[in-house]
């Protein structure tokens, strides 16, 4: 993307998010850019061939007060149920919420794994298509994002396409891989 666009980017999450400092408002940008919507626009792509099914998990760590948010991959733990373990417990804390989200992340994906659905216990979870992008939200209650994101997909929107071609590749298995290369958004001083 060129000065312009990142500059227009840059000053959209900055709105969005007022009461952010840049530090926060710069890794919501890099994790929207590179983790959030590649797999937004993976998804859309794959929903054109099978039904798909999208998640996040915003549990909050406690750890450092809570400061890094939902990171990547926090769901190994509740899913292995290894979040007691000494080292994982150092982490995530302790107590009987973290019991209940374990368990809650065990069902949804076994019963992924047994139906190709995830919902479970009267949650209906929604398939993801294009249009609405509902994506479940996993935490002490069970939610749905519909559409996901918008305003953060939105902002995006002038690069979109450029940082994320998915239309180029091929997500049925065939001759490419189905992942999206690294973006090349930069923001420059």
């Amino acid at each position: 993307p060129n000065g312009a666009a990142a500059e227009e980017i840059a000053a959209r999450y900055i709105e969005m998010r007022p009461r952010s400092s840049l530090t926060d408002v710069f890794l919501d940008l890099a994790t929207d850019v590179h983790f959030r919507l590649p797999a937004l626009r993976l998804a859309e792509a794959q929903s054109r061939h099978a039904r798909v099914f999208s998640y996040v998990l915003s549990w909050r760590v406690p750890f450092l007060g809570g400061t890094l948010g939902a990171p990547h991959a926090l769901e190994i733990p509740f899913l292995f149920g290894t979040h007691e373990r000494p080292r994982m417990a150092f982490f995530l804390g302790a107590g009987a919420d973290r019991a209940v989200l374990s368990a809650r992340m065990q069902a949804i994906w076994t019963a992924f794994a047994r139906s190709g659905d995830p919902s479970i216990d009267g949650f209906a979870w929604p398939a993801f298509d294009r249009a609405e992008r509902a994506t479940g939200v996993i935490d002490d209650e069970l939610g749905v994002l519909r559409p996901a994101w918008p305003s953060e997909v939105e902002a995006l929107k002038p690069v979109w396409r450029e940082l994320y071609a998915v239309d180029r590749i091929d997500t049925r298995g065939g001759g490419a891989h189905p992942s999206i290369p690294p973006p090349q958004l930069r923001l420059e001083p």
